[in-house]
C-alpha cells in the first residue's frame, strides 16, 4: 500500500503534444498515463501532502528530432489538471508555463492561496481561450514570491494592456516580485493601480526598459520597505537605455541594494551595487 508521506513534496506533470504523428510517440497512451498519474496524486490520502506543483508542457516532440510543426499542449489535459488543483489543500508553490487561459482556469487561480507562484504565458495562450471583446484580468495569487513573464513575440500575437492585465491578490504580504522583459509593463500597471500598498515587499526585479513609463514612479511609491531593486538590461544590445523618470526624494527610503542605471545623488549614499 502506498504511504502518503512518501509523496510529500513536489509533483510535476509535463503535458502532451496534440499534433505529433510520429509512429513511436503515442499521444493517447501518454494522455492516459497523465490522467492515471493525476488521479493517483489527487486521491484524498495523497493530495493533502502535495506542497508544490509544476505544469510545464513539452515545447517539442521528445521522439522527433526534426519538426517544423508548432506543437501545443492538449487542452483537455490542462483542464483536468486545473480542476484537480483545489484538491491539493496544502499546495504552497505553483509553476505554470504556456497554457491556454480560459475563464475557468482564471477562476481557479483566483481562489488559490499560494506562497509562491510562477506564470509564463504567450499572447496566443490568452486570446485562444478567452473572449477578445472583454477586458481580462489575470490573478497572481501568491502571498510571498511572484515570477511573471509573457512572451508577446511567440506566434507574433500581441498582448494589449488595454485588454489584458494582471492583479496581485495579496499585495500586503508579498516579499519578492520578479518580472521578465515582456511582463514588466503589466506588473508596473498592476502595482501602481493596486488599492493596497506592498508593505512587505523587499525585492523587486524588473526590466529596465520601462523606467520611463508613467507607472514606474507610482509603483515605487507603493513599496515603502523595498530593500533591493534590480533593473535588468535588455538582451538586445542595440536597444538604447531609456531615460529614468524623475524619482522624488521621499520614496525608496529603505533601498540598500540597487542594480541598474545611475540613480540621483540623493539615493547613492548607503547603496550597494552588486
Amino acid at each position: 500500500m502506498a504511504q502518503p508521506r512518501l509523496f510529500q513534496g513536489h509533483l510535476s506533470i509535463r503535458t502532451l503534444l496534440a499534433s505529433t504523428t510520429h509512429r513511436i510517440f503515442q499521444p493517447d497512451s501518454h494522455k492516459a498515463r497523465c490522467y492515471k498519474r493525476l488521479q493517483f496524486f489527487s486521491s484524498p490520502r495523497i493530495a493533502r501532502h502535495i506542497r508544490s506543483f509544476s505544469l510545464i508542457p513539452f515545447t517539442h516532440c521528445p521522439f522527433r528530432r526534426t519538426t517544423r510543426k508548432q506543437l501545443v499542449p492538449e487542452n483537455d489535459v490542462i483542464d483536468k489538471i486545473f480542476s484537480a488543483l483545489p484538491l491539493f489543500t496544502n499546495l504552497r508553490s505553483l509553476v505554470v508555463h504556456f497554457i491556454r487561459l480560459t475563464p475557468r482556469i482564471i477562476a481557479i487561480l483566483q481562489d488559490l492561496t499560494l506562497d509562491n507562484f510562477e506564470l509564463n504565458i504567450r499572447g496566443h495562450d490568452i486570446w485562444q481561450g478567452l473572449p477578445t471583446e472583454k477586458r481580462i484580468s489575470m490573478p497572481l495569487p501568491a502571498r510571498r514570491v511572484i515570477l511573471f513573464n509573457c512572451d508577446a513575440n511567440y506566434y507574433r500575437t500581441p498582448i494589449i494592456p488595454s485588454l489584458f492585465s494582471v492583479h496581485l491578490v495579496h499585495p500586503g504580504t508579498l516579499e519578492e516580485i520578479h518580472s521578465g522583459p515582456d511582463g514588466t509593463q503589466f506588473m508596473l500597471i498592476a502595482m501602481s493601480s493596486s488599492p493596497s500598498a506592498f508593505r512587505s515587499l523587499q525585492t523587486l526585479d524588473i526590466s529596465v526598459d520601462f523606467i520611463s513609463s508613467p507607472q514606474f514612479v507610482p509603483a515605487m511609491y507603493q513599496c515603502p520597505r523595498l530593500a533591493a531593486l534590480r533593473l535588468r538590461r535588455s538582451e538586445t544590445p542595440a536597444r538604447p537605455l531609456p531615460q529614468m523618470a524623475p524619482i522624488p526624494s521621499n520614496i525608496l527610503q529603505a533601498l540598500v541594494v540597487y542594480h541598474g542605471p545611475p540613480l540621483p545623488v540623493s539615493f547613492a549614499t548607503g547603496l550597494r551595487y552588486p
